[in-house]
């Protein structure tokens, strides 16, 4: 090709770009305007307004990044606002539509629309927080982390499986009633995170074609047959079961740039149609059954229900699961008319009290949030003794410092994801060991529904033993520090 040929080349691909961005932008600002004009048609017009906007904070962010080709599906402020806008963006339409299927009760309604302001006032901050001015731009790392053998893998793996392991006699032991389990089992089951993070750097290796004969086997022959058996292991947990499944997803997208939107909806209709009707009706079985015949009386069940009887159990459970606005009204209502404020004693002493081993503190009480929520706000059935309701990190927040305290806690929540984001995904390239410690923590902060002492001790002890293992690698020669050799710009938006 000559050069003028290519000159030409160049200049079509300019063009061709120029006219797809504002081609993009012009969809964008056409997409708002239809749901704009959609607000006087909707019942409950300021709620439905009050959505949009909410679901522009979340589009927004991506947009621009998209369009300035810096767009990464699985960075930290695109999931959780997808998070944070079906829980109570999407759930507070679903309140309001179905309240006597939906809501915690049926005076909650008229907090609802409140609810979702706060709400959407919470995400605007984290938006500052996460974006703010403060963060200036960081010039993207151009060495990885790289593992030399099998063992960076295998080592966090086992304690991974050790921790699922007793994650799982935990489970079993709070279904069975009655049955009680040593503090060593408590403890052990605080490894269970470090799974997810060998479980993701295998995936990356492999997918991104820089795995080595040992680290494919061991995600041959180990890694997969184990997740196997903690899937099997543990029939009561749909959010372990579906995050399993997510990362090598999450894998193929940083490996390959690739995002199986195929794939995800059909796991988001499966995880309506059949995870949750199948975990629900199977956590509601005789646990001391052994494991084929509770999931052979649980097909039977199940396949026995008409079709108004299924639907109820699987997209009006989903639903109600994902309604989490309810708990932020719920919290509106009763703070501080019955309930008073806890001025920050469900998060700063807790928070010590977590730090501290339970070998030093044999009497440290469990984790109970969600339980002690549920019962006294309300909202659990006098007889039920098992169900646990996420306060919501919005909930938790109003509840300790009214309006306040979800302004500023979710302002300084942004300001924490964007400093992680910067730390473990700001390579140019792959960086696998780094890449495999952001997937840990966005699996962690996906699954923060309150309870913010326990859960940030966690993230941060998480961090600490993960950080300890990678220096005391990088000492052995198990993980060499290696110059990007094929750059990719994942995370450019530093």
């Amino acid at each position: 090709m000559n050069s003028w040929e290519t000159r030409r080349l160049n200049e079509s691909k300019v063009q061709t770009v120029a006219t797809v961005r504002p081609l993009r932008a012009a969809l964008m600002l056409l997409g708002a305007a239809v749901l704009a004009l959609m607000v006087p048609l909707a019942t409950h017009g300021w709620l439905f307004l009050t959505v949009i906007l909410m679901v522009l904070c979340l589009v927004i962010p991506a947009a621009i990044a998209w369009q300035r080709d810096r767009f990464d599906a699985f960075e930290m402020i695109h999931v959780l606002g997808f998070r944070y806008v079906l829980f109570f963006g999407i759930g507070a339409l679903w309140v309001v539509a179905d309240p006597y299927e939906v809501a915690y009760d049926k005076y909650l309604l008229p907090y609802i629309p409140t609810a979702a302001l706060y709400c959407l006032l919470g995400y605007l901050f984290m938006l500052g927080g996460y974006y703010g001015p403060w963060f200036r731009r960081k010039e993207l790392r151009l060495f990885e982390d790289v593992p030399t053998g099998a063992s960076v893998l295998l080592l966090p793996g086992l304690l991974g499986v050790v921790g699922n392991i007793s994650e799982a006699l935990m489970g079993r032991a709070f279904w069975g009633g009655g049955m009680s389990v040593s503090g060593v089992v408590v403890s052990l089951a605080q490894l269970a995170p470090l799974f997810y993070f060998s479980w993701a750097l295998a995936w990356l290796l492999v997918l991104s074609g820089r795995a080595t004969r040992s680290q494919r086997w061991a995600l041959y022959f180990g890694f997969i047959p184990i997740t196997l058996m903690i899937l099997l292991n543990n029939l009561t947990d749909k959010s372990q079961a579906l995050t399993l499944i997510v990362v090598p997803m999450m894998a193929l997208w940083y490996a390959k740039r690739v995002l199986p939107w195929r794939s995800l909806i059909i796991l988001l209709l499966v995880m309506i149609f059949v995870i949750f009707p199948f975990f629900n009706m199977y956590r509601l079985l005789d646990p001391r059954q052994s494991l084929p015949q509770r999931a052979a009386a649980t097909m039977t069940k199940l396949t026995s229900m008409n079709g108004e009887e299924y639907m109820d159990i699987s997209v009006g459970t989903f639903k109600q699961r994902l309604a989490l606005i309810n708990s932020v009204a719920v919290v509106i209502r009763d703070v501080p008319r019955w309930i008073p404020y806890e001025r920050g004693d469900t998060l700063f002493m807790p928070a010590l009290a977590f730090f501290v081993p339970r070998f030093v503190w044999p009497g440290k009480p469990l984790f109970t949030m969600g339980r002690d929520f549920g019962v006294k706000f309300r909202v659990v059935h006098i007889l039920d003794e098992k169900t646990r309701i996420a306060v919501t990190v919005p909930g938790e927040l109003y509840w300790n410092f009214d309006l306040p305290g979800i302004l500023f806690g979710m302002a300084l929540w942004g300001v924490v994801l964007r400093l992680l984001y910067r730390r473990y995904a700001g390579s140019a390239g792959l960086d696998p060991v780094r890449r495999a410690v952001y997937m840990l923590l966005l699996i962690q902060f996906v699954h923060f529904g309150g309870g913010l002492a326990a859960q940030s001790v966690g993230v941060f002890r998480t961090l600490l033993i993960l950080e300890a293992f990678c220096w005391v690698c990088r000492r052995l020669g198990l993980i060499q520090r290696v110059p990007v050799t094929n750059v990719q710009v994942l995370a450019s938006q530093q």
